[in-house]
């Protein structure tokens, strides 16, 4: 299955359940370490894919995105 937006996002969410593994002290931090390790290449996996897919230019996006360098909206 090729990567779409919503497995971006779920790889963002789950990347940042970081911060409350560290604050419950559950785990040992050489194994979160290695955990979130695995997780954020995962999520660079999708985040890279997706570029080389073009994703974030596809004329089958619906969502604008912002362009910052002139101040408008893309509606690609």
């Amino acid at each position: 299955m090729k990567p779409d937006g919503f497995n971006l996002e779920q790889s963002i969410l789950e990347c940042w359940q970081v911060c409350e593994d560290l604050k419950t002290g559950k785990m040992d931090q050489q194994v979160l370490a290695k955990y979130y390790e695995v997780k954020f290449n995962q999520l660079w996996e999708i985040f890279e894919e997706l570029t080389h897919d073009r994703y974030f230019t596809s004329s089958t996006r619906t969502t604008p995105t912002p362009n910052s360098f002139n101040n408008e909206t893309s509606s690609s």
